[in-house]
């Protein structure tokens, strides 16, 4: 089975494989090299895909995944709004973290409302949205007047999920720190007292994570940080986060296993 990933398209064709049979052992194969962390060759597989199947939604994510791990963020943005040009909504959430890694703000801020918007109206579980637009700060400081807006717009926001009604699908048994959160850490540089904020950032992780408060992730694997970017969905929609383990191996979206399109998803 594993030799099979090695064969090109038209090796498969061959074998038998129909074109979809043919895509997914395509994917297969440039997912592994991704997860091995051989990027350079891994880049080359997504590229050989997308020469045969250009309107795949998968292949265009997933070079844009690569191109995030290898630093590319405006590269990985150019590939992400072409997956999303055909179809696969996840890509306007991948475009709002890679924003946010590339320091701009605001735009990660709108990104983040028009997906907020999306998914509300299409009754999607959307907690793991507001908390990640509520956590964005700005990597390089802003001036003090900014700084204090910026602050008040965190606890603002906190204090809304907070009390907003929890619904089916907004809670996860996964730590928050691997669904690509902030654990504002950047608050440790605002000079100001945090107590207030890092109580609400506490309490909004607790909410929707609640194994962290039985002690099952008080390890040393769970406490230190790894910067996970990663977002899986099966549905290339934005529900249902799930993220792989290996802080390098940042893939944002999963693969549908088809072409353009959303794969049954929004």
């Amino acid at each position: 089975a594993e030799a099979t990933y090695t064969l090109t398209p038209a090796q498969l064709y061959e074998l038998g494989f129909d074109d979809a049979m043919a895509l997914e052992a395509t994917i297969r194969q440039c997912d592994l090299l991704q997860l091995r962390e051989e990027l350079v060759e891994a880049q080359e597989c997504w590229e050989s895909g997308l020469r045969r199947w250009p309107e795949s939604t998968v292949m265009q994510n997933e070079l844009g995944n690569v191109h995030v791990q290898l630093g590319n963020h405006d590269i990985a943005l150019e590939f992400y709004g072409n997956a999303r040009e055909l179809g696969m909504s996840l890509a306007d959430l991948n475009i709002a973290i890679v924003l946010e890694l590339s320091g701009q703000t605001s735009e990660s801020m709108a990104r983040y409302k028009q997906v907020l918007d999306q998914t509300k109206s299409l009754g999607l579980p959307h907690r793991h949205v507001m908390i990640k637009m509520a956590t964005i700060l700005p990597r390089v400081l802003p001036d003090l007047p900014e700084l204090t807006r910026l602050r008040q717009r965190f606890g603002t926001q906190l204090d809304q999920i907070l009390t907003t009604q929890m619904e089916p699908g907004d809670t996860i048994n996964a730590e928050p720190i691997h669904q690509g959160f902030s654990t504002g850490f950047h608050l440790a540089f605002h000079g100001e007292n945090n107590k207030a904020l890092k109580t609400k950032l506490h309490r909004v992780y607790a909410q929707y994570c609640p194994p962290l408060l039985n002690g099952v992730f008080v390890s040393e694997d769970h406490i230190i940080m790894q910067s996970q970017l990663a977002l899986q969905n099966p549905q290339g929609t934005f529900d249902d986060p799930e993220v792989l383990g290996a802080p390098i191996a940042a893939r944002l979206g999963k693969k549908d296993g088809g072409g353009g399109g959303e794969g049954g998803g929004a």
